[in-house]
């Protein structure tokens, strides 16, 4: 059974295939063409991912 000790979670990043990426890339140029890159359309892209 697997234990945790601590209050920090290790979560793993989305995987970095062409597979996976190419898509992605699809929804930041359809959703962010144009705007500059900062922390709320970081956050506004994630949603988008999300929603996808």
């Amino acid at each position: 059974m697997a234990n945790i000790s601590s209050q920090t979670l290790f979560l793993t990043t989305s995987p970095r295939t062409p597979e996976k990426m190419i898509p992605e890339i699809e929804l930041l140029i359809r959703h962010f063409n144009g705007e500059v890159w900062n922390k709320d359309t970081q956050v506004k892209f994630m949603q988008v991912l999300r929603e996808e």
